[in-house]
């Protein structure tokens, strides 16, 4: 029985995230369809994180930045220089956490209605605002697609007085 789970919270990162993989704007290749290289990129990193966790980065500005796609990496030298390398820095974040019935509904609806619209609003509810033209950080943990249930994260940076 499907649980729905939509719940923002606040995290700290106490160390930086270090990330390999593609970014949209050194290939050239659509944000989207960069999801269709995770596999060659989780075939040549080096130094990949057990179990890998996969990232999706937005920068800004929004629009017409760049997305780069990656996985979790313990260090950046030996890298393939034909991939990009991104530093996910260590901060104080809201995080939404959240589920769907398939991954085909976690990927097309529940990714905007529960992970980007209407964050300022519910970051103020915690107390905090969020820089929505900062860094957007999407995780996708190791098995999303084998989950009978598949869930997700959103990272947004809060903004600091």
């Amino acid at each position: 029985m499907h649980i729905e789970k939509n719940e923002v919270s606040i995290i700290t990162l106490e160390k930086e995230i270090k990330v390999f993989g593609l970014s949209h704007l050194k290939t050239g290749i659509d944000p989207f369809a960069l999801w269709g290289k995770k596999g060659d990129i989780l075939r040549d990193v080096k130094h990949v994180k057990t179990p890998p966790t996969q990232y999706g980065i937005w920068t800004p500005p929004h629009p017409g930045g760049d997305y780069f796609v990656g996985a979790e990496v313990t260090a950046f030298e030996g890298q393939d220089t034909a991939y990009s390398t991104f530093t996910i820095p260590p901060g104080r974040y809201v995080q939404v956490t959240f589920n769907a019935q398939s991954i085909d509904q976690l990927l097309t609806e529940k990714i905007w209605s529960c992970g980007v619209e209407g964050i300022g609003e519910r970051a103020a509810l915690l107390g905090v605002a969020v820089n929505e033209d900062d860094i957007t950080v999407e995780i996708y943990p190791d098995g999303l697609f084998e989950m009978q249930y598949p869930e997700m994260f959103y990272l947004w940076r809060i903004k600091e007085s």
